[in-house]
């Protein structure tokens, strides 16, 4: 049996070594075969491109060789695309044959099919390697190079049109936001403009066609020219005695020679020691705090923004490409202090004049203010207290939950005030008065700082049940100037917007769990589509979006409370439609910037409200980025009820 077997081996091994030799011979052979192919490519360059290469594998080789032949055929696309890159210069004249400029960089980017590969190298005893010629015909390499220009040129005019596009939205919306005296938003969005167009040849049509860098340079420096900053009420006797307070007024003039009270500015200044920032300017107020009490004031208007404050697109702009510093010496005001009058204005020689203000809610009826005298003196004492820290001493004005409310607001921010009003306004809304209002600042960690108008609420006792920051006046106005509503529905949604920023402020979680529909529709982004049950209210659009039930909301909600200092809500851009069937459901959509502690951003914001029921109910919640066109927005007329 042994003897059998070594038989068997032995047989075995011949065979193996046998056909061992036969598969060397064929080896051999092919590999003298391919190379006397080579050859016949090598010596038809007219017909072939053509690369040899070396690897541990003869995949490897042939992947290798591979990458070489690409680089050739790019380099000859390259080469053509730089030349007519300067044909282009030096005609003038902007074509597609310019995006060639930016050819393809990577091999993995070309498409190299209809290729050939031999094996024309084995593993020696002097070498472990493969050697792979790898050829294509000339025919099919001028077609790999003409899908590469025109794959260069989609993607180019894509591009262009990309930018194109950008540029347009930087400019209509900051014309729009100057139009609006919105100059922070104005800013923001020149300067953004700016980024993305620096080292392009965007353009922009203003007085002819202009080199879009340009213009947006130009309205950076207009509109900053344009600023007037007024010291108008001086004060040391706040909390700190030490410091210096400056109340600043902040105006803009228009062509007609008027200075209107501008909104959004961000500011630093000298406040005798060093530049600091200062309060975000709302409805044309903000607030100095020096360390000594300076004859003048040096500020600067900020026109630049931190990376982190602008869109993406923006933030990949300045990442990307190297941008010139800009430095616009119009953002550099000096502002007089310890004036006796309002100072003078001068524009272009002439002395400009100072918009009459007129309230957007109408007052109480004159017969009325005999009982207004006493809520008054109340007013007056919460000042007191606020300035001198006694809070509790007021206390007896306040319902529960009014002063519970008033805690929050005090200790949002060390609240101190910065304007006394020299009257109050008072507005009856069926069995509250509104009182309206006092101009407070609200200071946080690493300075920080907002100014807001605080309005007051009266029930049939004269006690305070709550209180709000207010709308802006743009923003007030849009609501109350309809004339097509009425006095008690537009006091309605002005309160309600009002509460509804000031509960994200002061984080009263309890009032926006209340004030969503058990079924709210609740929207983020576009990703999958839902519709609303129980409430009666349908989305007719047909496209996929991306939503939270309201617990999902509210949870989240819930843990961004738990994890920011402070909130800070502004609404610009404002659109109120009433529904044509349902006199109390409106449609709110406004632009939303949103300022906390450790986040930020800026986008539309769309509530579906009615307010048929004691307390307002948000159906429809949806947030959209800030760059969709207005036609693009989620509105009322999405729904049908």
């Amino acid at each position: 049996m042994r003897r059998d077997m070594k038989t068997v081996k032995l047989v075995l091994s011949f065979i193996f070594l046998l056909f061992g030799s036969i598969a060397y011979a064929q080896d051999i052979d092919n590999i003298e075969a391919n190379l006397k192919t080579m050859d016949k490519i090598i010596n038809d360059s007219e017909h072939y491109l053509h690369e040899t290469a070396k690897a541990e594998s003869y995949e490897k080789a042939i992947d290798k060789a591979l990458g070489m032949l690409a680089r050739q055929i790019m380099t000859n696309v390259q080469s053509e695309s730089t030349m007519v890159m300067k044909e282009e210069n030096l005609n003038g004249e902007i074509t597609s044959s310019i995006t060639f400029s930016n050819v393809t960089n990577t091999i993995s980017d070309v498409s190299m099919s209809g290729y050939q590969s031999l094996m024309v190298g084995k593993p020696t005893k002097k070498t472990n390697k493969y050697t792979a010629f790898v050829y294509i015909s000339a025919e099919r390499a001028s077609k790999i190079v003409e899908d590469l220009k025109q794959a260069e040129i989609e993607e180019a005019l894509e591009r262009k049109k990309k930018l194109d596009n950008n540029v347009n939205f930087y400019y209509t919306q900051g014309l729009n936001s100057l139009e609006k005296l919105r100059i922070g938003n104005a800013l923001k969005f020149f300067y953004s403009g700016y980024i993305i167009s620096s080292g392009t040849q965007a353009t922009i049509d203003r007085d002819g066609e202009q080199p879009a860098d340009v213009v947006f340079i130009q309205l950076l420096d207009e509109t900053l020219h344009n600023i007037s900053i007024i010291c108008e009420d001086e004060d040391n006797l706040g909390k700190n005695p030490t410091i210096y307070k400056k109340q600043l007024g902040f105006y803009y003039h228009t062509s007609d020679n008027v200075l209107k009270k501008l909104d959004g500015l961000d500011f630093k200044y000298n406040d005798g020691n060093k530049y600091v920032n200062g309060a975000h300017v709302r409805d044309g107020i903000s607030i100095a705090e020096l360390r000594r009490d300076l004859n003048n004031i040096q500020l600067s208007c900020i026109y630049a923004f931190d990376i982190n404050e602008l869109d993406p697109v923006v933030r990949e702009a300045l990442e990307s490409k190297t941008i010139k510093t800009l430095s616009i010496s119009s953002a550099d005001k000096t502002v007089e202090c310890h004036l006796e009058t309002t100072p003078k204005v001068e524009f272009d020689g002439e002395i400009a004049t100072f918009e009459e203000e007129t309230d957007p809610i109408q007052s109480v009826k004159e017969q009325d203010i005999s009982r207004f005298d006493h809520l008054t003196d109340i007013m007056i004492d919460i000042e007191d207290a606020i300035r001198n820290n006694k809070y509790n001493s007021v206390k007896p004005y306040f319902t529960e939950n009014g002063f519970d409310c008033f805690d929050k607001l005090i200790r949002y921010g060390n609240a101190s005030i910065i304007e006394t009003p020299y009257r109050y306004d008072f507005i009856d809304f069926g069995d509250l008065i509104i009182c309206r209002s006092i101009t407070m600042q609200f200071k946080f960690k690493n300075n920080k700082q907002f100014v807001e108008n605080v309005t007051f609420r009266f029930n049939k006792e004269d006690q305070i049940e709550s209180l709000a920051f207010t709308l802006t006046d743009i923003a007030q106005h849009d609501i109350m100037d309809n004339e097509d509503w009425s006095r008690d529905s537009k006091i309605t949604l002005l309160t309600f917007m009002e509460d509804y920023q000031t509960a994200y402020a002061l984080k009263r979680f309890d009032y926006l769990e209340q004030i969503f529909s058990d079924n709210a529709l609740i929207i983020s982004g576009y990703k999958v589509m839902k519709k609303i049950d129980g409430d009666g209210i349908k989305y007719k659009n047909q496209i996929h979006l991306d939503t939270l039930s309201k617990s999902q909301y509210m949870a989240k909600l819930r843990r961004h409370f738990g994890n920011k200092e402070y909130i800070n809500l502004n609404f610009t851009e404002t659109d109120f439609t009433q529904a044509s069937s349902l006199k109390d459901i409106f449609g709110i959509r406004l632009r939303q910037e949103y300022y906390s502690s450790n986040y930020s951003d800026e986008g539309y914001l769309f509530l579906l409200v009615d307010l048929r029921e004691e307390l307002p109910v948000i159906h429809v919640r949806a947030w959209q980025e800030d760059k969709l066109p207005l036609k693009k927005l989620i509105s009322l007329r999405n729904f049908r009820f």
